[in-house]
């Protein structure tokens, strides 16, 4: 399992709106799914925006796709959470499962 922190950086010079925390999410299996669970619940306490990094997932299974599809139907999570574009494996999980609609496009909300 691999999470990464990541933050955007502002140049100095001027002043930026708030960084928004990402979590990059390489494999989410249901060994992962706890963790990375506690670690979105930890953020959004703490922050009111969170980026879902899912281009690099390299495995999912139906425990992961669980958890991101309670997080994208949820509607007082969802809208604190930004989702890229989902590589190719978490796009094939999604469409074994029938779900492909509901993650069809990244998911951004203002």
């Amino acid at each position: 399992m691999e999470l990464q922190d990541q933050t955007d950086t502002a140049d100095a010079e001027h002043i930026a709106p708030p960084a928004v925390p990402c979590i990059d999410i390489t494999c989410l299996t249901i060994a992962e799914c706890t963790p990375v669970a506690d670690q979105i619940r930890q953020h959004l306490l703490e922050s009111p925006k969170l980026e879902v990094k899912l281009a690099n997932c390299e495995e999912i299974d139906t425990a992961g796709v669980q958890l991101l599809t309670i997080l994208r139907c949820d509607e007082g999570v969802a809208s604190r959470l930004i989702f890229d574009t989902p590589s190719e494996a978490a796009k094939s999980a999604f469409s074994l499962l029938g779900l492909s609609s509901l993650f069809a496009e990244p998911l951004q909300t203002a």
